[in-house]
């Protein structure tokens, strides 16, 4: 009889099992595989005698034509419940996605519902405006960890590899999550080695990586509770280990860790929210960089700990911005037209761009814009890609066609921030482009630095 393969029909002949067959009262038995179209085993299909028997070729042929029709109809089923699993789990995600975004919307709500309601003193007012900008940051947490684990799960994610320091990526990760280790009172131990930690990588990335293990340590440990980060250096590899004292991993919990949108480990009451990205998305950055990334625990309620594993660099990396001053930088645009169809996109935005002192104006779509070009004489304009009727990359390419066009900084302004959208507002004719919402230190560069846009 065929087992683990997809081949013809057999008859059985000094088989284990057809002494089974024997012993059951059988005197003839032959047997087809279920092969489905992809070619997998899914099946067997077995017709018993009583009686001994000479198989025809006809019955030969029937029983070749019932397995194939078994095995479509065990791959239909099969199909078909992997459809309704995947739809239960968009379902799902779908619902814990509103909630998770509920989260930072109802703070944000609030307070600007106070803001409204009366006159706050200074102090209140600083608080209201730290805790926006929390939750913004933590908006946009959500939605570039969402963007950047589907970009690594189809390969697409890119990285700026250089020779770095290691210790600077731990830094930065340290005081990205610091608000939220701060928020519940825990305390965070951090230990650098003297020694240099060069790795060839992206210095972004790993920042990212290492913010989500402190993210993910700081949710899942208890107030009061204690997280330490510690780096060292074993043979030619940097480890750098993140550890807690908090819910701690089942076994089984701890075998599903980086699975994607997994929230932790229900059956300890681990389940603590989050979209269920962050650790499926640290594992991808760190492979891609040819690392690894391990999950241990002792067990429930004993903590865990996570480590990461990057080869050392054979070169010191340079620190190109050592003993550079961080001094304000002048502003040199004094003029900028906002293109936006979207009134509280643009009303904003102007605002943002007039708080640096530059004169701006709006236009709600493209033939405004080009009609106020001429009087008003931007040194900048800022356009929205998805304009209705001409969009941003007709725009660009209508401004590069007046007498003021060659001389206007144009950069493209989306809420797609994938590299094909990027390539193509710069063959269109951009010369720089901003993802929504605009991060503070990329305007205050442009305003800047305008001829180092690219």
């Amino acid at each position: 009889m065929p087992t683990g393969r997809c081949g013809g029909i057999e008859r059985e002949s000094g088989s284990a099992s057809l002494e089974e067959a024997r012993a059951a009262g059988y005197r003839a038995t032959i047997s087809a595989p279920l092969c489905a179209t992809s070619g997998k085993l899914v099946g067997m299909l077995s017709v018993h005698f009583r009686e001994p028997h000479q198989f025809s070729a006809y019955e030969l042929r029937l029983v070749d034509i019932w397995a194939r029709q078994a095995a479509d109809a065990v791959s239909v089923y099969t199909l078909q419940q992997q459809l309704r699993d995947a739809d239960r789990r968009k379902d799902e995600f779908l619902a814990m996605l509103a909630h998770e975004l509920r989260n930072p919307l109802t703070p944000i709500h609030n307070a600007l519902q106070i803001l409204k309601r009366g006159n706050p003193d200074a102090a209140q007012v600083e608080r209201l405006h730290d805790l926006i900008e929390r939750q913004e940051i933590h908006l946009l947490r959500l939605v570039n960890d969402l963007l950047d684990v589907a970009r690594i799960t189809r390969g697409k994610i890119e990285l700026r590899v250089k020779t770095m320091e290691l210790k600077d990526a731990i830094r930065q990760a340290v005081e990205t999550a610091a608000p939220l280790i701060e928020v519940k009172q825990q305390k965070l131990e951090v230990s650098l080695p003297d020694e240099a930690l060069p790795v060839e990588g992206d210095l972004v990335r790993l920042s990212q990586v290492f913010s989500n293990l402190l993210n993910n340590a700081s949710k899942f440990t208890q107030q009061d509770g204690r997280i330490e980060l510690y780096a060292e250096r074993e043979g030619d590899s940097a480890v750098v280990c993140v550890r807690d004292n908090g819910a701690g991993f089942s076994s089984e919990g701890l075998a599903h860790a980086f699975d994607l949108f997994n929230q932790g480990d229900k059956e300890l009451g681990r389940e603590q929210g989050g979209i269920g990205v962050g650790l499926t998305l640290a594992r991808g950055i760190v492979e891609l960089h040819g690392g690894q990334i391990e999950a241990y625990s002792p067990g429930p309620g004993k903590g865990s700990d996570f480590r990461v594993r990057l080869r050392i660099a054979e070169v010191e990396p340079v620190d190109e911005d050592r003993d550079h001053a961080k001094a304000s930088p002048a502003i040199a645009i004094h003029r900028a037209l906002i293109v936006d169809d979207q009134p509280d996109v643009a009303e904003s935005l102007a605002l943002l761009v007039r708080s640096f002192g530059v004169e701006t104006q709006i236009a709600s779509n493209a033939s405004s814009a080009l009609a106020m070009i001429p009087e008003f004489n931007p040194e900048l304009v800022i356009a929205d890609i998805g304009l209705p009727g001409m969009d941003g990359h007709e725009l660009a390419h209508e401004i590069r066609k007046t007498p003021q066009g060659q001389n206007i900084l144009l950069v493209a302004h989306s809420g797609w921030g994938q590299e094909n959208v990027r390539e193509r507002a710069l063959k269109a004719g951009f010369d720089g482009f901003l993802v929504k919402p605009i991060d503070l230190n990329a305007l205050t560069s442009l305003l800047a630095n305008p001829g180092k846009q690219s």
